[in-house]
């Protein structure tokens, strides 16, 4: 019996975790060219958000990337447990 996680599963994983990395760069800048550059990093470029905001925000999405995993491992557990496991 091997506890393989579903291809779907895995796929969509990995397009969550690449767009969550991947789109925060792509936003566009909240200030104008001409302007001086702070030197702050809460000013760059969050939309007038603390830094703190962004890395709560990506930390969550991680969070239930990871919960998604464990909820499936969980099921299938449930599953063999109680006779209705899928047949590979």
């Amino acid at each position: 019996m091997s506890r393989s996680v579903p291809i779907r599963l895995i796929l969509s994983a990995a397009f969550v975790a690449t767009a969550t990395l991947l789109l925060p760069g792509c936003s566009a800048p909240s200030r104008q060219a001409d302007a001086a550059p702070s030197m702050s990093a809460d000013a760059a470029g969050n939309f007038g958000f603390p830094l703190g905001f962004w890395f709560a925000g990506q930390g969550s999405l991680i969070a239930f990337v990871i919960m998604l995993f464990w909820f499936a491992r969980s099921q299938d557990r449930i599953d063999e447990k109680h006779g209705f496991a899928e047949e590979e």
